[in-house]
């Protein structure tokens, strides 16, 4: 890979290096560890930049070789799932303390969130302790067991101490970076859902709640594993 490009340091100490594609490459996927430490945001995927992060070289993006594009679409899913950006509309002090309560009768009933939201990175890989990815996490484990996006957002906001977007200076950044990592959980929740639904239609029954309850279980189990 080049290595004469843009670059950026960020909050967490890892660095961005910015590449052109060459044509024909124009959707490659994001990919996460392809060696140790180190990730890809393609298509679908996203990187911050704001307070807190500094740029290293301003050089002009280089062009990624096509060995390199390659590499990164070897063993990866070739069909992107398109995120849209939810809005925010922060809740009142009185629908705050509903998700408070909600959150506190989740953690009491789910070890896994339970110990996420006290900050143990158990089972997550090297690359997945920084803060933003902590956040991503508690998102999508939120999102498993109902919250909604507005309610994920404002938790990730105001109320988790692991992640990013609590200790962000610039609001703005912030907020982005809640909306990203909430709209996302629940898209993949969604899809987890519907394969759920998929799974029970090829056995010919409807899927049931216990079907979804047992989906979301599972995926609980396997988040905790990774």
């Amino acid at each position: 890979m080049p290595k004469e490009t843009r670059q950026h340091k960020t909050v967490s100490g890892g660095w961005h290096l910015m590449y052109r594609l060459p044509k024909g490459y124009g959707q490659l996927p994001s990919r996460a560890n392809i060696v140790k430490g180190m990730d890809s945001r393609g298509r679908g995927g996203w990187i911050a930049f704001g307070e807190g992060y500094k740029l290293i070289n301003d050089a002009k993006p280089a062009l990624l070789t096509v060995a390199a594009c390659e590499e990164l679409l070897r063993g990866t899913n070739k069909t992107v799932t398109e995120v849209t950006l939810e809005g925010y509309d922060p809740p009142s002090p009185t629908e705050q303390a509903v998700i408070l309560a909600k959150l506190n009768k989740i953690l009491a009933a789910e070890q896994l969130i339970y110990w996420r939201w006290h900050g143990n990175t158990a089972g997550l890989g090297e690359t997945g302790r920084s803060r933003s990815a902590m956040d991503f996490s508690m998102a999508h484990k939120l999102s498993m067991v109902g919250f909604e996006t507005n309610e994920i957002i404002w938790l990730l906001l105001c109320q988790f101490e692991h992640g990013q977007c609590r200790w962000m200076d610039n609001g703005r950044v912030a907020l982005r970076a809640a909306q990203r990592c909430a709209s996302k959980a629940k898209t993949n929740s969604k899809e987890l859902l519907k394969n759920a639904a998929s799974i029970a239609a090829s056995f010919n029954q409807p899927a049931t709640s216990e079907d979804v309850e047992a989906a979301m279980a599972a995926a609980l189990a396997a988040m905790g594993k990774r």
